[in-house]
């Protein structure tokens, strides 16, 4: 993970998050059909702001 990632969580920006995590979404649903690809897209990405939204990353690492 790289810094500008870290902070996002930590900050709970979600945009960033989103944006950094963006590719790495896409690389793994090369299996998902072409057909459903941008729903399961929307779906992960919703499920990664409200993971965002819940937790409190800065008391996992303390380097957060």
């Amino acid at each position: 993970m790289n810094e500008k990632l870290l902070m996002a969580f930590k900050q709970q920006d979600t945009e960033i998050v989103l944006r950094e995590l963006t590719p790495l979404l896409y690389k793994y649903m090369k299996g998902v059909p072409a057909s459903i690809r941008e729903d399961v897209f929307q779906e992960l990405a919703l499920t990664c702001v409200q993971v965002v939204a819940r937790y409190d990353f800065s008391q996992v690492h303390p380097f957060l």
